[in-house]
């Protein structure tokens, strides 16, 4: 593959980097080129959990459907657990449950999502300890 000698500049740039440097490197350049991990191009997933299937590893656990945004949830979910991911620049879990009129921020990096209709229930830089609340909560319910 051919690359201009600008490409090659920067890669030999990036490539002399530390862990550190690269990691706040990327913070800034992901709002600029659209960089995404997987397959969502959103910084963020929303999940509404109905169940935990053990069997499954990390947030595969999680049973449910996945959301577009958290607002007008009331009319059609009723009361649910809700868990709010955001993935870049660093990741962060929210257990949240649906409730009219309220919102959460989270705040990742240089950037603040806002969700509304949500109220937040937990939240941490590790999944397992979200996972750990959501099925507390799901076994109350239960």
């Amino acid at each position: 593959m051919a690359k201009s000698k600008s490409v090659g500049l920067c890669l030999k740039i990036v490539g002399g980097m530390s862990k550190a440097e690269k990691k706040e490197l990327k913070e800034y350049m992901v709002p600029i080129l659209g960089i995404r991990k997987g397959a969502s191009s959103n910084p963020y997933w929303i999940k509404q959990v109905t169940a935990i299937d053990p069997m499954q590893k990390g947030p595969y656990q999680l049973v449910g459907d996945f959301l577009r945004d958290t607002k007008g949830m009331h009319g059609t979910l009723g009361l649910s657990d809700v868990v709010i991911a955001v993935k870049y620049p660093d990741r962060h879990y929210v257990a949240a449950s649906v409730s009219p009129g309220s919102e959460v921020k989270i705040t990742s990096g240089t950037q603040t999502y806002t969700f509304e209709d949500v109220l937040l229930e937990f939240e941490s830089d590790r999944f397992a300890d979200v996972l750990t609340h959501i099925t507390k909560s799901l076994t109350k319910v239960a």
